[in-house]
């Protein structure tokens, strides 16, 4: 069935429902993907935890790895970092992904933390396997 049939079906209901590209969007599929994660990386471990994939890529700045349903995160360690060094780690990241964008979030009042997002919707799991691959082997 094409999507304008899907479309037609779901009208008939009075509902219209466009799924989007990649379906590796729920819970039991990105369960699924964190074993595939394991499976590819010999040397690095992916826990699912709720509704999301976590883990850390060693470099020279420990970057915790979030996969999400719909993005890939990458959180930087430290807390309040100042302008000057967000814009150098987004140039190097840039590099890996030019659509990793920027952005913060509090913890407290006090501590605000840096993450590095990319969507991912429309990649399909090598893709984002390779992204990984990609991750770790850039200069960080």
């Amino acid at each position: 069935m094409g999507l304008q049939e899907y479309c037609k079906a779901k009208r008939s209901f009075g509902k219209v429902e466009v799924k989007k590209k990649n379906e590796m969007r729920n819970d039991f599929e990105l369960k699924k993907f964190n074993e595939e994660l394991n499976n590819s990386f010999n040397d690095q471990t992916f826990g699912f935890r709720d509704n999301y994939i976590i883990s850390k890529i060693e470099k020279s700045i420990s970057f915790t790895v979030f996969i999400r349903k719909e993005k890939i995160g990458l959180k930087y360690p430290f807390k309040n970092i100042n302008q000057d060094k967000i814009d150098a780690l987004t140039t190097l990241i840039s590099e890996i992904h030019s659509d990793f964008k920027h952005k913060k979030y509090k913890t407290s009042p006090y501590n605000n933390y840096s993450i590095w997002e990319l969507n991912t919707e429309e990649l399909k799991n090598n893709e984002i396997i390779d992204l990984i691959k990609k991750i770790k082997m850039h200069f960080l």
